[in-house]
């Protein structure tokens, strides 16, 4: 199948397939450290999902409430909410653990759509058109890629536009679209995708793409009849997140030369997206005053960035997304 790709857009796509054999040389981090980025990126998602289910909620919030703190910011999150972080934190997991168990057909897809929208999203069941069209577009995306030969992130390209247009289940398609996307890239060999967060770096272009849909005639698009200006931007999202994902690595590997107690503390802020003074203290065992003198160090060092005055104080890391 021959497509018309702008030379942009093929550019962003052979980038992107070129990390896969960089990652190899990259990602070569102790294990246990590694364990800790997907954690880390695993919350990021699950708070970009929620955010994109309507309810307000912050990073730090959802890594406080997925790591079990009852802290004023975890209660301000309601049971709707704190249902959506859960599902999208267990499902994305879910995916990135089994993925080779998990294909790009109707069943699946509809099992983890149930996972992810859980009970909030099940009171409106689909209607026929909608059922026909899951399938159909299913059936199309996995006949492209396994028969057809055509590369898989062109055709989850044209499967996310679909969803996003045709909107096939009553809720939770958006949520799904990136879901999908995460499953497709791991069964084609992306190995480094459970170490990013796609659902937030796709989340700071949602604007776009509404606009971009918007524009079109609303209607289905086939590979044929790509919409470039969706495709580059689908691209253009995948580079961040790959971009994102060098970033982090290269301050992982220049926090194994510091200190052990200032690796304590900027994995205390890593947990939960940024963290106070009693925060930190408590985190890491150590005296209040001694983590002071610490900080004020870290943030000249500009290891640490330092928001707010006094009692509100708290600090975050460079460069990271969390919000």
């Amino acid at each position: 199948m021959q497509l018309s790709l702008s030379s942009r857009t093929l550019k962003l796509l052979t980038e992107f397939d070129q990390f896969k054999g960089r990652w190899e040389s990259l990602g070569q981090l102790v294990p246990a450290r590694l364990s800790s980025l997907r954690r880390i990126t695993a919350m990021e998602s699950a708070a970009a999902a929620a955010r994109m289910a309507g309810y307000p909620c912050s990073d730090r919030q959802a890594g406080e409430f997925l790591a079990g703190r009852q802290t004023s910011q975890e209660k301000a999150l309601g049971v709707e909410a704190r249902e959506a972080i859960s599902n999208a934190h267990a499902v994305v997991n879910l995916v990135n653990t089994s993925y080779d168990r998990i294909s790009l057909s109707e069943s699946h897809t509809r099992q983890l759509h149930s996972l992810l929208i859980g009970t909030g999203g099940q009171a409106t069941p689909p209607t026929p058109f909608q059922i026909n069209s899951i399938g159909l577009l299913l059936r199309e995306a996995t006949d492209a890629i396994d028969n057809a030969g055509v590369h898989p992130i062109l055709v989850m390209a044209v499967l996310s536009r679909n969803l996003w247009a045709l909107k096939p289940f009553p809720v939770g398609n958006k949520r799904l679209n990136w879901l999908l996307i995460r499953l497709t890239l791991l069964r084609h060999n992306y190995a480094f995708v459970p170490f990013c967060s796609l659902e937030a770096d796709f989340e700071k272009k949602l604007t776009d793409f509404t606009r971009v849909v918007r524009e079109g005639d609303g209607s289905r698009c086939y590979l044929t009849e790509i919409d470039q200006d969706w495709l580059e931007l689908f691209l253009e999202a995948l580079t961040d997140m790959r971009e994102g994902l060098i970033r982090k690595i290269s301050r992982e590997k220049t926090m194994l030369k510091l200190p052990p107690a200032h690796r304590e503390i900027i994995r205390a802020v890593q947990e939960s997206g940024n963290a106070t003074i009693s925060g930190i203290a408590t985190a890491t065992s150590t005296n209040r005053n001694t983590v002071k003198i610490r900080l004020r160090k870290m943030v000249q060092s500009r290891l640490l960035v330092q928001n707010g005055h006094g009692k509100s104080t708290y600090y975050s890391l460079p460069e990271l997304h969390l919000k």
